[in-house]
């Protein structure tokens, strides 16, 4: 026996966890931003914001999950461009890093083409397993960060 939402909530609530994701995403870019000066810091966490905002506006009426792998993706590229210019006040932490971006992007993959390896291990059962690990990854790169002191200029 299958249970299933009616399709006003289901739909209702595909569109919140998508719009959840991409708060995740906004996120991410801001707590990366804090390792950078005041001045550098305030135009990425406004091009989060904005970001943000935008992708609300085209995911809400069109809920896509592509929508949020390409917000990941944008955020992703930001975050690991602020951890390659501050990697010398977080030593240790670029390899986590790069674990767990590799790790989201091999999860997207495999959730926008929908590879799925049985029947019974579907590719959204698939993509949550590899997403636990991509998140592991990036907590413990979070965790390496030994200073959230701006870098200087």
């Amino acid at each position: 026996m299958r249970l299933e939402l009616p399709p006003e909530p289901a739909a209702l609530l595909w569109k919140c966890t998508l719009a959840t994701a991409l708060l995740c995403a906004c996120l991410l870019v801001i707590a990366a931003a804090q390792l950078l000066n005041a001045a550098s810091r305030r135009v990425f966490i406004g091009f989060a914001l904005v970001k943000l905002v935008i992708l609300l506006l085209l995911t809400w009426p069109s809920p896509d999950f592509l929508k949020v792998l390409l917000d990941f993706g944008i955020s992703f590229t930001i975050v690991a461009g602020i951890a390659i210019r501050c990697g010398r006040l977080a030593p240790g932490f670029g390899r986590r890093l790069a674990a767990g971006i590799i790790l989201f992007a091999l999860g997207g993959s495999i959730q926008a083409f929908g590879l799925s390896p049985h029947p019974w291990f579907n590719h959204n059962d698939l993509f949550h397993l590899i997403q636990i690990l991509a998140n592991t990854c990036l907590f413990l790169a979070a965790r390496r960060t030994p200073s959230t002191q701006p870098v200087p200029g």
